[in-house]
């Protein structure tokens, strides 16, 4: 994963500002150790608790030895970067969605489903589910292997190399590369 990630960063600002780690599964983490390599990384927020697993421990203390701060979400918490926000939606201390807002545009990335429709939004990302509703979204991305004749307009991940969602606050503009 860490080659991934360097790879769709500029060749001369590898670089970021922060890494969030949704949930402390051995296939996430193990694809985050040699990141700090070639990418600088300023913060790494946690939305799992990286007491429990060996391999969520190992990494904590990777990124602690390279100096880099590190903090565990705890609640729904809001990082706000006037003129927009990004927020995290916790459920059993586990980190179910990220919400990002900017003038008009409202994104969400949901990593656990819990089962609540999505309010209206611009783009919804979420893996792909038995009985998955399709929210209301002018943008709706799958991941994962599904029945996609019950996906309705949603693009699928796998389908392009890249997606890339773009927006000036009133228009939404939708680029892709094919593999």
């Amino acid at each position: 994963m860490s080659e991934q990630i360097e790879s769709l960063l500029p060749p001369f600002k590898r670089e970021l500002e922060v890494v969030i780690i949704p949930a402390c599964r051995q296939d996430q983490l193990s694809g985050l150790f040699g990141l700090t390599r070639q990418v600088k990384v300023g913060q790494v927020l946690w939305g799992c608790d990286p007491e429990e697993r060996q391999i969520s421990k190992r990494l904590w203390s990777s990124f602690a030895a390279e100096g880099i701060a590190q903090a565990r979400l705890n609640s729904d918490e809001l990082l706000d970067f006037q003129p927009g926000s990004l927020s995290f939606v916790m459920a059993d201390e586990k980190l179910q969605a990220l919400v990002l807002k900017q003038a008009g545009f409202t994104g969400w990335v949901i990593f656990e489903d819990s089962g609540e429709p999505v309010p209206a939004a611009s783009l919804v990302v979420q893996h792909w589910q038995e009985e998955l509703a399709e929210p209301e979204a002018q943008v709706w991305v799958l991941t994962g292997d599904g029945e996609r004749e019950k996906a309705g307009n949603a693009l699928w991940v796998d389908d392009y190399r890249w997606l890339r969602v773009e927006t000036d606050g009133r228009e939404q503009w939708l680029s892709h590369k094919l593999p």
